[in-house]
């Protein structure tokens, strides 16, 4: 089991799945073409991926679904080998499972602002905090703007996603979480 913390995700300054994933002990990444891509883990194509442990509807290629962004992300665990005995069945190659930020009991907030090469100009904020005086209500918001282009003169990626979550103490030991992902691409 490999687990990559907030504070390795930002170390390392990966912005989305794909780049963690190329990152990541074990895992190989075959790229069919500049847009369909394949993970391998133990000689097997991965086919498990999960967001807070449920399991996303994936076809065959991971480029089938919206790249995550690491900004969404507490962390992003990845368990190399069978994973029957975690989702009831599936090949030996590997579980990646994507765990989602939550809201603080203390107030917090930050931004970042990153500049690179092929123009990318990308803004992240995140905001959290209790709700009410009693710290029952939590709340997290967290926004980005990623614009991008690419060496190939008619790809750009231009990409907007906002994730908020509300968290409610309802009983002792009972928690009410709901949460809302949005991510445009254009």
């Amino acid at each position: 089991v490999t687990v990559l913390t907030r504070q390795w995700l930002d170390d390392q300054a990966l912005p989305d799945l794909h780049a963690v994933l190329k990152n990541t002990t074990g895992v190989t990444v075959d790229y069919i073409d500049s847009e369909r891509i394949n993970y391998y883990a133990r000689g097997y194509q991965i086919d498990s991926l999960q967001i807070d442990g449920l399991g996303i509807n994936q076809v065959t290629s991971a480029a089938t679904f919206i790249q995550p962004d690491t900004a969404m992300l507490d962390r992003v665990e990845v368990l190399r080998g069978a994973s029957g005995l975690l989702r009831g069945a599936g090949n030996p190659s590997a579980v990646v499972n994507m765990v989602r930020k939550r809201a603080t009991a203390q107030f917090q907030g930050s931004a970042a602002l990153t500049l690179g090469s092929w123009d990318r100009r990308r803004l992240e904020a995140d905001l959290s905090g209790p709700v009410n005086a009693a710290g029952t209500l939590r709340a997290r918001l967290v926004a980005l703007s990623d614009d991008k282009a690419a060496f190939q003169s008619a790809r750009h990626e231009d990409r907007q996603s906002i994730y908020a979550v509300l968290e409610a103490d309802i009983a002792p030991g009972t928690r009410l979480t709901a949460s809302l992902q949005h991510t445009a691409l254009g």
